[in-house]
């Protein structure tokens, strides 16, 4: 891949645009993208050939976090972002199966029909107009990034990557910017009270107009948005692979949502924050959910979850507590259903009125619970709240229909590493293999199943060699090197940046290491298989698996088969199994003094908690880092 957008056109700068406006922009884009076709097709060789060369530092990225992260620098992060992604699969988790027409249309689990049928709307003139003037504040916001660096060759390289008549709006004073945004900002909440056809409706002015976007009737508009999240992609993905400084990429991506005829989908939103994420800009990360917010717009799985992550990554406590209470329906919601809908039985627990807020002519509809997002849930309230809290939402949002899938379980079997926590750590392994059987399925004359991934083999050989537990170790290990063939010296590395210290009860580990994996250049070479990456790797890994009772799945509830798993220890302190697990009758062996009421809720000090209460108590926790 190359420089993008280096075609000049003209920008418009006007709220108000005619059919020839429109045609120009139009044949504008139309050119654009045809030449960033033609690079990407020139250029794939010579990136893929990077790529590879740099893999292991990619997995292995300087002060970052675990290998979760590390792999998904690898992975290709918009594989579930239009226009590249398909219909995703339900992976086998710990809750009830899907109900697609629960659906709404943008779930990535959507069926083609729903989508096709969501695709016949039109917006209100008052939607359109909200998602233009949140664009435009956007955009100030990626200008105001960039003035930041003053100094710097920051300056020098975004001007070469745009035309001149976009780029004297992006090189406004620092003055000038303020009162830009402070006007898109009053606009904005002015436009909360206008009618949805904007009767009447103008915008400040000394508002300066950053794009012009329009919805036509043959449905048009749709293939352009797509162009431009690929645009977009493309980008992110150049910068990834170097071939694009981090100042030239701000710039052409608010360039692209400048010229763009059509307007963003939330798979757009979701390009946007996945990729300022990969490209470590947490301030536009947080002004993308801001923008999302003032659209209205209705978050997916993706965007849910790369929120969360978001949160989780950034040691923001606060905000990811927020954005769960949206989800819960807390303070107006994610989402608004039509508000004639009849709420009955079947639709109670996903539609709630806003009483808490005195609108109870509102319906606010609640996310579909997804393995995914409940995935970055636990992952954060592991960390700002600990093994016990996360374990207690897992209960608690499992009665309400979540469930985990495998790589869902993989910080928690992380955590148990980390602590060498072993009894724990293998109910948990337990309940990932358990998982791997319930998603066998035929594939023709084979038997295929979803794969364990990387980072929880890495995972559980790590709490095998803290432990001392060598037989098991030599079992996983190669049942990682069958399940991702030619990744054995990818494993061990990550196994090896994951040990915190050296555990004095496993004396033998380097021995280990010599027995089963040899030295890390030379074991990929023992693995007589072809090479798979890990950003190409099937969604099956068959060499794995031979024929199982598809029936034998685990239990509903994140357990082992004796139990809820539950620690209550200090580090690399390994408790009873009475003090683990939890008896079917609902009692714990917990620090705190609990008890299990009639109806099934936990008693803390007295006071019966509910799921929405346990959120509470992590955000006014002591363990939460704000």
């Amino acid at each position: 891949m190359s420089s993008f957008w280096n075609c000049w056109g003209i920008f418009a700068a006007a709220a108000t645009f005619d059919a020839g406006v429109k045609q120009q922009r139009r044949e504008q884009w139309d050119k654009a993208i045809a030449e960033v076709k033609q690079e990407l097709g020139q250029r794939t060789e010579r990136v893929t050939q990077d790529a590879k060369s740099t893999e292991v530092d990619a997995v292995f990225p300087s002060g970052r976090g675990d290998a979760l992260d590390a792999l998904a620098e690898v992975a290709d992060v918009f594989s579930e972002v239009e226009p590249y992604r398909r219909r995703a699969l339900w992976p086998a988790n710990t809750g009830p199966p899907l109900q697609v027409h629960r659906l709404p249309p943008e779930s990535i689990y959507a069926t083609d029909v729903r989508r096709e049928q969501a695709s016949l709307r039109r917006w209100t003139p008052k939607k359109l107009e909200a998602v233009m003037l949140s664009i435009d504040a956007l955009q100030l916001k990626i200008f105001q990034q960039l003035a930041l660096q003053s100094g710097s060759d920051w300056r020098t390289e975004a001007s070469a990557a745009i035309p001149v008549n976009y780029r004297d709006q992006m090189f406004m004073s620092a003055e000038e910017l303020l009162a830009a945004f402070d006007s898109k900002s009053k606009d904005l909440a002015r436009l909360k009270r206008n009618d949805p056809e904007l009767n009447g409706w103008q915008r400040s002015e000394q508002d300066m107009p950053l794009c012009s976007y329009s919805q036509d009737d043959q449905g048009l508009f749709h293939g352009t948005t797509r162009e431009l999240n690929k645009s977009l992609q493309a980008l992110f993905k150049q910068h990834a692979a170097s071939t694009l400084t981090t100042p030239a990429l701000l710039a052409k991506v608010a360039y692209n949502l400048a010229i763009s005829a059509a307007p963003p989908n939330v798979h757009t939103y979701n390009t946007l924050l996945l990729g300022f994420s990969k490209a470590q800009q947490p301030t536009l990360v947080g002004s993308t959910i801001h923008s999302l917010r003032r659209t209205s717009m209705r978050p997916n799985e993706v965007t849910n979850s790369a929120i969360l992550n978001h949160y989780t990554a950034q040691d923001d406590g606060e905000g990811f507590i927020k954005w769960i209470k949206l989800m819960r329906g807390k303070n107006g919601g994610l989402a608004l259903a039509r508000p004639d809908i009849r709420i009955n039985e079947a639709g109670a627990d996903r539609l709630i009125r806003d009483e808490e807020r005195g609108r109870p002519d509102r319906v606010i509809q609640l996310p579909y619970p997804t393995p995914n997002v409940f995935s970055a849930i636990i992952r954060g309230m592991l960390k700002f709240s600990g093994f016990d809290t996360a374990l207690d939402i897992c209960e608690r949002m499992g009665q309400e229909g979540w469930g985990l899938c495998m790589s869902g379980l993989t910080p928690l079997l992380k955590d148990c590493a980390r602590h060498g926590d072993w009894e724990s750590g293998l109910a948990v392994w337990d309940q990932i293999q358990a998982l791997k059987k319930k998603s066998t399925r035929r594939q023709g004359k084979t038997w295929v199943s979803e794969v364990v991934g990387l980072d929880a083999y890495a995972a559980m050989l790590r709490l095998c060699s803290r432990t001392g537990q060598r037989e098991k170790f030599e079992s996983v290990w190669q049942q990682a090197c069958r399940a991702h063939q030619g990744r054995a010296g990818v494993l061990k590395e990550i196994v090896e940046y994951q040990q915190a210290r050296p555990n004095a009860a496993v004396a033998a580990q380097s021995e280990l290491w010599e027995d089963l994996a040899g030295n890390t250049h030379s074991d990929d070479s023992r693995i007589v298989a072809p090479d798979i990456r890990l950003s190409n790797r099937s969604d099956t890994d068959a060499p794995d698996i031979s024929p199982v009772d598809v029936e034998a799945a685990p239990a509903q509830s994140f357990a082992s088969s004796e139990g809820m798993i539950r620690r209550d220890h200090s580090a690399l302190q390994v408790p009873s199994q009475e003090q683990l697990l939890r008896s079917e009758s609902g009692s714990y062996s917990h620090g705190n003094k609990t008890d299990t009421t009639k109806t099934g809720r936990k008693e803390v000090n007295g006071y019966a908690l509910s799921i929405d209460e346990y959120f509470e108590q992590a955000e006014h926790s002591a363990d939460m880092r704000w």
